[in-house]
């Protein structure tokens, strides 16, 4: 087993009954987890700030952040009157959200 530096940070890749599985530097987690892993493989402990996540939370935090935010804009827009009283509106509206958050997926 390998020794790490008690002075840098290590994420922990947790299984599905939140038992560690894999302890390593951030950057040996994320090259780890590109590769294809065990299914029981679930979470991950970051650990710069002590937050749980999902493996796809992790490795696409940033896209996964805009996602999140397209689709609550689409949840509030919902709401509104103009959509209320043209579902065909919403209709396009949610298929152009639907392209731009493939765009972003893909954009790497």
């Amino acid at each position: 087993m390998k020794k790490l530096s008690p002075d840098r940070v290590v994420d922990t890749i947790l299984d599905r009954h939140m038992c560690p599985v894999f302890i390593d530097y951030p950057e040996v987690v994320r090259r780890r987890l590109k590769h294809p892993y065990n299914d029981t493989w679930e979470k991950v402990v970051d650990g710069e700030t002590g937050r749980i996540v999902t493996i796809t939370e992790y490795l696409y935090e940033e896209k996964y952040q805009d996602v999140i935010k397209m689709v609550q804009d689409l949840l509030r827009k919902m709401d509104l009157p103009a959509f209320r009283r043209d579902p065909e509106k919403l209709r396009v509206y949610v298929e152009g959200a639907a392209r731009r958050i493939i765009e972003r997926a893909l954009k790497d």
